[in-house]
């Protein structure tokens, strides 16, 4: 049986196409494929036949809908790959955001998790269709918005980011933009006609331009105010004060939500956001490292992951089971540096800080 290749790479007039192939699997990561990636990342940083690196996802679904959680659970107590599989992701999303050349994601279909550390942390030229479906939803799972999205969401406008880091909340194309998770909109029949273009020596920002359409309205844009007023405040418990002090199905539909997911991660995820505010991508990802390897000492991301994505009965166990009962103690403690462990950006092939 031919094995299957989970990533396909081929460099051709001066571009170099990175695709992330598991369509089944909505191109979801593994830690093999990070490994690779990093390789060859590298390797195109230093070659200089290769002028401008593009990611894409396989299929008419997916860019990539996060990180490999399945992997995650069958290896549950194992900590040496539980330490490899997050640095690993992490080190790789700090190689995209410094990178000496240009480089295009192209977020065509669903953008989760792992996805967006692979794409929202590169430079000026992420680019969305009217297929992408953004979300970061991990506190659903028990985790949290982690690869350094803390990064990106504190710097959103509107408190828009703690928004979403709360509530899972998808994002269109226009919405994205209008975030600044994204900063051109192509249209996914055109995908194939940049690629041509950039094949044909054209200038990355010039190609982009030449195929770039209006998104159309943000649906944010009307909710901004609302969002503003309830998550840009000093607690989570102030969140859910102010969302009941608005009244009105939004405020009401918001509040449900946020109290199904997981009542420990939503607590980390307003504290994180709140942190990353003064920081730079590589400190929000020695924190995230930190939280990760904690969280993965605690029940909830595996409950999460079995209601959701196993058993699929969509009725998780979270200890503790409210907002109100989580111990803001214990979340400090998961923001202490790790003994001897903290991530650190040259542990693989050398640094590239």
């Amino acid at each position: 049986m031919t094995k299957h290749v989970e990533i396909l790479e081929s460099v051709k007039y001066g571009v170099a196409i990175l695709t992330l192939n598991r369509p089944a699997n909505l191109n979801a990561i593994n830690m093999a494929m990070f490994h690779e990636i990093w390789q060859l990342l590298t390797d195109w940083a230093d070659d200089p036949s290769v002028n401008c690196v593009v990611v894409r996802g396989a299929g008419s679904k997916s860019f990539c809908a996060g990180g490999d959680v399945l992997a995650v659970v069958e290896n549950r107590g194992d900590k040496a790959f539980m330490h490899e599989v997050y640095r690993c992701e992490y080190v790789v999303d700090q190689l995209i955001h410094r990178y000496p050349k240009p480089f295009i994601p192209l977020m065509d279909g669903i953008v989760m998790g792992g996805g967006a550390g692979i794409s929202v942390h590169a430079q000026e030229r992420r680019v969305v269709t009217e297929r992408t479906i953004f979300a970061m939803p991990e506190t659903a799972l028990g985790l949290f918005p982690d690869v350094g999205a803390s990064h990106f969401l504190s710097r959103a406008p509107n408190a828009i980011g703690m928004y979403m880091g709360l509530t899972g909340t998808r994002l269109n194309a226009a919405d994205t933009i209008f975030s600044g998770i994204a900063d051109h909109c192509v249209p996914s029949n055109s995908l194939e006609n940049l690629i041509d273009a950039l094949h044909s020596g054209e200038d990355p920002d010039r190609a982009i331009k030449r195929f770039e359409v209006d998104p159309g309205p943000a649906n944010l844009k009307v909710e901004a105010p609302a969002i503003e007023r309830c998550f840009g405040v000093e607690s989570l418990h102030d969140v859910i004060a102010q969302l009941e002090e608005e009244d009105g199905d939004w405020s009401r539909n918001t509040i449900d939500l946020i109290r199904s997911m997981c009542p420990f991660s939503q607590a980390l995820t307003f504290k994180n956001i709140q942190y990353a505010a003064g920081c730079s991508l590589e400190e929000c990802l020695i924190t995230d490292f930190r939280l990760a390897l904690r969280l993965m000492d605690r029940d909830d991301y595996f409950e999460g992951a079995r209601a959701i994505l196993i058993d699929k009965d969509r009725r998780p166990y979270w200890n503790p089971k409210t907002i109100e009962t989580v111990n803001l103690k214990q979340i400090d403690d998961c923001f202490a540096p790790l003994d001897n462990e903290d991530l650190a950006f040259d542990w693989l092939h050398g640094s590239r800080q």
